[in-house]
């Protein structure tokens, strides 16, 4: 069925020694792409070596929020960017959450750079926001008209839905949707438009209903597009070829490099 799995960190130590397992599971559920974000300064070689090894591994790099050093230079990234398979910039983004430490001007500065390198490069971003919505929002307006990218496991509110599309961006739905309890996501995925919305797994970082976190993998994103489909009263397959749509809109050819 072509799906692809808009972000999943199959760069986690955790799937090291059983990789060409979850990539035979996700081919048996239709899931045959794969767009891994590096994280952090140690995981953007590992995602390279991964993108070599594997044609349906399409790697972005970016360092997120939690992982950010005082010291980070943002010209570490370019020579990473460079690489004609790169899809994206990303994981980055703001995290306003109380376990994490980086303060907030220090991630909007770090935001900004990586931002800015993304243009330069005529990539998407793929945004992580927990939290610092209307942060995110003032600053991808600062862009509208010349960014493009994902708002990854989209938990602001359907207020603002409208908002980051007028900035360029998408959004995608994990694990978090098919909880019986989280009717906020229940309300966003009912209210993103078909030609926005992407699915994704962030394997192994967020359960679903059914399955816990740590055993989540690209494969379960069915679960997801399945449970999406019976909130928008509609079919699986509708939702699936929309996907594919938006992939192509968002990354144009470079998934098929």
């Amino acid at each position: 069925m072509n799906i692809t799995d808009t972000h999943c960190h199959l760069n986690d130590p955790s799937f090291e020694k059983r990789l060409s397992d979850v990539i035979g599971r996700a081919a048996k559920a239709g899931v045959s792409d794969f767009i891994v974000p590096a994280y952090n300064e140690d995981s953007l070689g590992i995602t390279r070596e991964l993108a070599k090894r594997y044609k349906n591994i399409h790697p972005a790099y970016g360092i997120h929020p939690w992982y950010i050093r005082t010291d980070f230079g943002i010209s570490s990234l370019k020579e990473f960017l460079e690489d004609s398979r790169t899809v994206a910039v990303g994981e980055i983004g703001l995290d306003y959450a109380e376990d994490v430490s980086t303060s907030r001007d220090i991630q909007k500065r770090v935001l900004v750079e990586q931002i800015e390198l993304a243009l330069s490069f005529d990539l998407p971003v793929l945004l992580h926001c927990r939290r610092a919505h209307q942060d995110m929002l003032e600053i991808l307006r600062n862009y509208a008209g010349r960014i493009r990218g994902i708002m990854h496991s989209y938990s602001g509110s359907r207020e603002m839905i409208a908002d980051f599309i007028n900035t360029g961006m998408y959004f995608s739905f994990s694990g978090a949707v098919t909880r019986s309890h989280a009717k906020k996501y229940h309300r966003n995925a009912v209210a993103v438009p078909l030609d926005r919305i992407l699915f994704e797994t962030d394997a192994p970082s967020i359960s679903t209903q059914s399955v816990n976190a740590a055993d989540v993998e690209p494969c379960h994103i069915t679960e997801i597009i399945g449970f999406v489909a019976q909130l928008r009263k509609t079919d699986r397959d509708t939702l699936v070829k929309a996907s594919i749509e938006n992939v192509k809109s968002l990354f144009g050819d470079r998934l098929g490099e």
